[in-house]
């Protein structure tokens, strides 16, 4: 007779399975477990949901939009998000087959031709790093600007910070992630989850208590709201349209960090792509009603607010509605959710440096890839604090340098999403063996309109946003960053007798898949059967390299 389980007993023995299925999981993709998986589904979420940071980000960026007008971030929003969903979707199919810290890299090394394999593994594993680390300093330098904002509100745009001032309030900050991110995990988990509560009650405030500050008659119009169009650039007017996505772009984005956290993410073949997919979509839609909301209760007169003294055109609208006193308070609390965004960032990208390190890419990765007694990464994490560190020296420079990091945050991150999607369908399709979350028939049509968004919007965050005829302070410096970046990259790659020409052989995994044929086959247990979706079973599921 089998005795009675009481519910914690039953829940432990689930989570006991649970633990052992992804275990088992990442044997077979190569690895052995160093971190301790304490992010549920709803912590991935949380994760993500907390680096987009609606209000804190798009306060950041709506100085890109409003030259379009209202209709330019309103439709613009719209559009860009929705191409934003697919490319989650192609990147969660991935992410559901082979969950894995490194995903992107480790994805292009695995169907990539064995020709390139290894360069372009190289390459997507550093613009990902890249990426994730302008993510990071372009958000601690956006929360330097709310301090300064803060303090310039209260002393009536009396004070504003100096350069010098605002870096040192940016790595004030980055220090204070560095440590609060060496903790032990089950906090940072347990953290996301009142991220998420910030940032939600701080989309309502903006939804519903900015146009009901305002009298009916200080309200704009749906139709100026949905239709009125300007061109504060020297931009053609659809070029200036096109250039209102970098609004959502810049927003929703480094949703890679689901991935980054798979090895510590429970039943990540499930949870990393519904992380990724629940968070383009909540974006798209509270995104949309924060947008929508804005444009109703700004000022109709679009050039005062861009060129606003505050340096912030959202706190100008928030001082027009809610006076100075209730200003203060909203942006304070704007400024706390912008710290939280830079924490988790520390997460994303001390995961990424940390994979990266494990296969033995970067310089000093012996030190880099260890991992603490309390199973986080901390060398990784201070790594990463102390690089972005250095990036942000760029906002010493001029205004344009600082604005290059949010254009190096898109272009890093888009070539690590675009590169392992299209390594599968021009060369690896037939490795492909779907995890439980796949799209069918439309999977290859969704992968190539994640692809040709990428390329063009790629493209439209290396020009400068101001005008094709940009002063030196006007100049978007992200293309000649990324090339210097690019460059470097080849020259360590091919270098004489130390390049990672001679020792990058790809992930560090405990298979060989030089070796092993692609056709090879493995059985599937049943344990393995609760986390995959296979349309034959009798094929079972292929991992290159495995025995």
């Amino acid at each position: 007779m089998v005795p009675h389980r009481t519910h914690e007993e039953r829940q432990a023995s689930l989570e006991a399975r649970r633990e052992q299925d992804n275990n088992l999981l990442q044997h077979k993709i190569g690895y052995q477990p160093q971190l301790r998986r304490t992010f549920s589904t709803f912590e991935t979420f949380g994760l993500a949901f907390a680096i987009m940071g609606l209000m804190p980000s798009i306060s950041s960026t709506l100085v890109y939009g409003l030259p379009a007008g209202p209709a330019g971030l309103v439709w613009g929003w719209v559009i860009a998000l929705t191409f934003i969903t697919i490319i989650a979707i192609s990147v969660g199919e991935l992410a559901s087959a082979m969950p894995t810290s490194g995903g992107l890299y480790f994805w292009t090394h695995f169907y990539a031709h064995p020709s390139i394999r290894n360069p372009l593994s190289f390459f997507v594993g550093y613009a990902n790093t890249l990426g994730n680390l302008a993510g990071l300093i372009s958000t601690e330098y956006g929360a330097a600007v709310m301090v300064s904002s803060v303090i310039s509100i209260g002393n009536d745009g009396a004070w504003s910070a100096t350069t010098p001032q605002l870096y040192g309030i940016t790595v004030a900050i980055l220090v204070s992630h560095a440590l609060i991110c060496s903790v032990g995990n089950r906090w940072l988990a347990k953290m996301q989850t009142l991220y998420v509560i910030g940032n939600v009650l701080m989309v309502i405030v903006t939804c519903i208590g900015l146009p009901l500050s305002l009298p009916s008659h200080r309200r704009n119009s749906a139709k100026w709201v949905f239709t009125h169009v300007e061109n504060l650039s020297s931009w053609p007017a659809g070029f200036t349209f096109i250039l209102s996505f970098l609004v959502p772009v810049w927003t929703v984005n480094g949703f890679d960090s689901a991935v980054h956290i798979s090895e510590e993410a429970t039943d990540a073949a499930k949870a990393v792509p519904r992380a990724l997919l629940s968070v383009c979509i909540s974006c798209l839609v509270l995104g949309w009603c924060c947008i929508i909301a804005i444009c109703f209760s700004m000022n109709p007169d679009v050039a005062a607010i861009y060129g606003t003294p505050l340096g912030q055109p959202m706190a100008q609208i928030y001082l027009d509605a809610f006076g100075k006193k209730s200003t203060l308070a909203i942006w304070s609390c704007m400024l706390v959710l912008q710290w939280t965004m830079g924490s988790s960032l520390v997460i994303s990208a001390s995961r990424q440096v940390w994979a990266f390190s494990r296969d033995g890419a970067l310089p000093l990765s012996r030190y880099i890839k260890r991992v603490g007694r309390n199973q986080v990464p901390v060398f990784a994490v201070w790594t990463s604090a102390f690089l972005a560190g250095l990036m942000g020296l760029l906002v010493l420079i001029n205004a344009a340098a600082s604005s290059a990091l949010f254009s190096l945050l898109v272009a890093g991150c888009y070539t690590a999403y675009c590169v392992p999607v299209f390594s599968r369908l021009a060369w690896g399709n037939a490795k492909f063996a779907p995890g439980p979350f796949h799209t069918g028939v439309w999977s290859k049509p969704i992968a190539v309109t994640a692809i040709l968004f990428e390329v063009f919007m790629f493209l439209v965050f290396l020009f400068p946003v101001g005008g094709p005829d940009p002063s030196a302070d006007e100049m978007n410096y992200a293309s000649a960053i990324y090339g210097f970046v690019i460059l470097i990259t080849i020259v360590y790659w091919y270098l004489p007798v130390i390049g990672a020409k001679k020792w990058f052989t790809g992930p560090k995994t405990h298979h060989n898949p030089t070796q092993v044929a692609v056709e090879e086959i493995t059985a599937v247990t049943p344990s393995e059967q609760s986390l995959y979706h296979q349309p034959d079973s009798a094929k079972g599921f292929r991992y290159e390299g495995e025995v």
